[in-house]
């Protein structure tokens, strides 16, 4: 690594790597990461497959005393796309973040899927969590959908496409609850509500 000898209110430090870089402004520290690479040396198997592909790594985010920013964070492996963003207010213990994730085609999943295949998967995740420091509660809501899914390895009808739904509560307590699964595909249906204890299937 080389670091440039200049004022440090601002910095870079670079590798073949990838880079990262940082500078004031006012009471705001801004932050910028760069990274390019693969984990070719990894031993055989389903997760090794995927890593060894090149993966691309971009992010943007501020700093000072009260929160930390990440106002963008994309990483791109395979055919995937993941972006993220989110806040951690440092006084209230208190994380709001969003994770969104796309990929086109399983090209590139290598045989981690087992030959379960899809089109346009979309998936996003938003969570408000407090006392991460201690024990995080809070609730995260997800939305996944995806066009013509098989299912490997089953004699049932293809899901075809695949939308689901669903609420979830961390409890104090570390109890994780479903409070409601909506999962819809060209197949059949379910809705569920945890409040309401009840459940239907439509097929």
């Amino acid at each position: 690594y080389e670091i440039p000898k200049r004022d440090w209110s601002s910095d870079v430090c670079s590798s073949d790597l990838g880079s990262a870089g940082w500078r004031r402004e006012g009471d705001v520290s801004r932050a910028t990461l760069r990274f390019e690479g693969a984990a070719s040396g990894l031993p055989d198997g389903p997760v090794a497959q995927l890593m060894r592909q090149p993966v691309k790594l971009n992010a943007e985010g501020a700093f000072n005393e009260q929160t930390i920013t990440i106002e963008r964070l994309t990483v791109d492996a395979g055919a995937g796309r993941a972006l993220s963003n989110g806040v951690y207010r440092i006084a209230d213990d208190k994380l709001e973040a969003t994770i969104a994730f796309d990929a086109a085609d399983t090209k590139g999943f290598g045989t981690l899927l087992d030959g379960t295949s899809w089109r346009d998967l979309h998936a996003e995740v938003k969570s408000t969590l407090e006392g991460l420091t201690a024990r995080p509660f809070g609730t995260v809501q997800a939305k996944v959908t995806a066009e013509e899914v098989v299912a490997a390895g089953t004699a049932a009808p293809a899901p075809g496409r695949v939308a689901v739904e669903a609420r979830l509560t961390l409890g104090r307590d570390g109890l994780l609850v479903i409070d409601s699964l909506d999962a819809t595909s060209s197949v059949a249906a379910l809705k569920a509500r945890s409040e309401e204890h009840t459940s239907e299937l439509q097929s």
